[in-house]
């Protein structure tokens, strides 16, 4: 088995998820209840991606914000946000924690299994 499809299989899983796998199709490689996800899955990522990220989480561990790298292409209108994957389960986590204590419905939770890597259960659509 190639390196790619366990990575996809694996956040598949994480996600609560299914991996579509190549469809000729222009489909995402998982799909989950509330997301789309494409996987890049590369021997090393960009030098600057990974300062950026170590920068906003220095910062984080201070303070208990969650951090994230915002990138902006100039004349560009729709930027990307960078977040470790154990951050964003945090941040689901939160989302849905305010959404019960103020009434609404949670639709999305993460718990960490036993290789410390989160896992969503029911993320799902408003």
């Amino acid at each position: 088995m190639t390196t790619w499809k366990n990575t996809e299989r694996r956040e598949a899983k994480l996600f609560g998820g299914k991996r579509l796998g190549a469809t000729g199709q222009k489909n995402p490689d998982v799909v989950s209840d509330r997301f789309a996800i494409e996987v890049k899955h590369r021997a090393a990522l960009p030098e600057w991606i990974k300062k950026a990220v170590d920068k906003a989480c220095e910062y984080a561990d201070k303070t208990g914000l969650i951090p994230l790298v915002l990138l902006h292409e100039h004349g560009k209108h729709d930027d990307y946000i960078i977040i470790r994957r154990k951050d964003f389960f945090k941040l689901i986590e939160e989302v849905s924690k305010d959404d019960e204590e103020s009434g609404h419905s949670s639709h999305a939770g993460a718990d960490s299994g036993d290789d410390g890597y989160s896992r969503s259960h029911s993320v799902r659509p408003n």
